[in-house]
């Protein structure tokens, strides 16, 4: 087999198992960890080998680490961060419902606003998922499972948002479940030429950054802090799509107008 369809069927067998996990009963469901894709991201190395931070897809390290080759990070810019949207829902029997793949949104400086190669389209309807909305797109217009926009390091605090829905499309009923939303720490990205390739590495990122977000209940108009979430007393509301979105900066009318569903 010739390298470059070696390399094209690996990559649709990898981006097939991470769809195939979109929701599973919690009980059943493992953390599945995505690496935001055609990012070619390059893992830490270290001395010694740890357990990789939940959810991460890679071995990530902060900066401070000791035990992390200096070599990694020489030549490196900054490059952008991300986030991760975690759901959860509770079925009328009991049985929880879990979605901790997927749900990635931030900046890259390699990315444009639109769409770009590193947002992936949705696969298939699922049990229970989150989704980007971008049924503005024309030839590419659907549901996202990653969300990035352009990074400019200048421009860290400029007003972003982002909108994601929250959708039980088949198999089990959902609609009246209760929902529990949260959203990881960043994950801060940098930049770093090798042998003409360009390769992406996962830091720790600030936390205190979430602060600046603020998510939207559209569906209800209704806003929480990041901090809120935990206490937060949501649900499907009789629906197989919930719709949010998170706003860096301040809040505007039009953060609490509903999505165009396509025709």
């Amino acid at each position: 087999m010739q390298k470059a369809t070696l390399k094209r069927f690996l990559t649709a067998v990898s981006v097939s198992a991470f769809l195939g996990v979109t929701a599973l009963p919690a009980s059943q469901s493992g953390i599945g960890g995505m690496i935001p894709w055609g990012t070619n991201i390059q893992k830490s190395r270290k001395h010694k080998k740890k357990p990789h931070r939940e959810g991460s897809g890679v071995e990530n390290s902060s900066l401070s680490d000791s035990s992390l080759s200096d070599q990694v990070h020489i030549g490196s810019e900054e490059a952008g961060w991300y986030m991760r949207i975690r759901v959860q829902a509770t079925a009328e029997d009991g049985t929880k419902y879990a979605h901790n793949t997927g749900g990635i949104f931030g900046e890259l400086k390699q990315s444009k606003n639109g769409k770009d190669r590193h947002d992936i389209p949705t696969f298939a309807p699922a049990i229970f998922h989150v989704v980007f909305p971008h049924y503005y797109w024309k030839e590419a217009s659907g549901d996202y499972d990653s969300d990035y926009r352009h990074y400019d390091r200048h421009r860290t605090r400029r007003r972003r948002v982002w909108t994601f829905q929250v959708k039980n499309q088949k198999g089990v009923d959902l609609s009246n479940a209760p929902l529990q939303i949260r959203i990881d720490d960043p994950v801060k990205v940098l930049a770093k030429q090798e042998q003409g390739n360009l390769r992406y590495i996962e830091t720790k990122g600030d936390p205190t950054m979430k602060r600046h977000f603020t998510l939207v209940d559209v569906d209800n108009r209704t806003t929480y802090s990041l901090d809120e979430l935990d206490h937060a007393q949501l649900s499907m509301d009789g629906n197989h799509t919930r719709t949010f979105r998170l706003v860096r900066g301040q809040v505007r009318e039009r953060d609490f107008q509903p999505v165009k569903s396509p025709r």
